[in-house]
């Protein structure tokens, strides 16, 4: 039984397994935006005062701050005080983009993976996706864990898609988590460890994954006691390493610590499992 249900599990790993684009909707704040005129610029725009907030973004992205013209490109993007306008919204993240900005490098590679207001190049999509995965951008590193999963743009390597898999899904990116658990599941990337596979579903399944929830309730049934209680204190160990006050400590993190504004904003992924 276990044999066949892995088996239909892996064969679906390449159809599950897809892109994360642009959402709609701002998440919480993450770290702090720089300067008052750009907060102001900022609480605009939660406050869903478009109007305004597209006239400060704008006014400040034409200083050149990168971060006002993520959100100047984001804006175009959702067609928010603006026509929805993709063209512009590629002008904008790309001339983020160029300045180091994250979000909009993510942004920019979603729009060549889709083939949206660009031409579709894979391997524009990796360059973009790989430089916002440096700097931590989790849905840049699930991205990019699907190309190479899939061989788009890049060879086609489960090895690498684990390792990027890995980077998304210890930041709690519940997507990535249950993508992770597929390769464990298969021996892809990474040795077949079903206990693994466990953890992964578990902590995936706690972050909202569906898929993960229903899987997880299958995998139980196969394993052993012993495992099921290996499996849970793998994951009471990678939430102690992995909770949120670990992680700033270990990144030096200070209440003073200006980091990347744009990300402040950044919407959570409207895709994936």
């Amino acid at each position: 039984m276990l044999e066949r249900w892995r088996s239909s599990l892996g064969a679906a790993v390449l159809s599950i397994a897809v892109l994360v684009g642009a959402g709609a909707q701002p998440g919480a704040a993450q770290e702090f935006a720089p300067g008052a005129d750009f907060q102001l610029a900022a609480a605009a725009y939660l406050a869903k005062s478009y109007d305004q907030a597209f006239a400060q973004f704008q006014s400040l992205a034409d200083t050149g701050m990168r971060e006002a013209q993520y959100m100047l490109g984001l804006m175009h993007h959702q067609g928010q005080a603006t026509p929805r306008n993709l063209a512009k919204a590629a002008e904008w993240f790309f001339r983020a983009a160029r300045q180091g900005e994250a979000s909009a490098q993510y942004e920019l590679g979603v729009l060549y993976a889709k083939g949206q207001a660009v031409q579709r190049d894979d391997a524009q999509a990796i360059k973009w996706f790989l430089q916002a995965a440096k700097q931590g951008h989790q849905q840049a590193e699930y991205n990019l864990a699907v190309m190479y999963l899939l061989g788009a743009g890049v060879v086609e390597s489960s090895k690498n898609a684990a390792a990027w898999f890995r980077r998304a899904a210890n930041q709690g990116f519940a997507d990535a988590q249950y993508q992770l658990g597929l390769l464990y599941l298969q021996g892809q990337g990474a040795g077949q460890d079903l206990v693994e596979a466990f953890k992964w579903w578990t902590l995936a399944a706690d972050g909202g994954s569906r898929l993960a929830a229903r899987a997880l309730n299958t995998l139980a049934q196969e394993l052993s006691s012993y495992e099921l209680e290996d499996a849970a204190q793998r994951v009471t160990a990678w939430r102690e390493k992995h909770a949120p006050e670990t992680l700033a400590a270990e990144a030096g993190d200070t209440d003073g610590d200006t980091g990347n504004a744009a990300a402040a904003l950044n919407p959570p992924p409207s895709g994936g499992p």
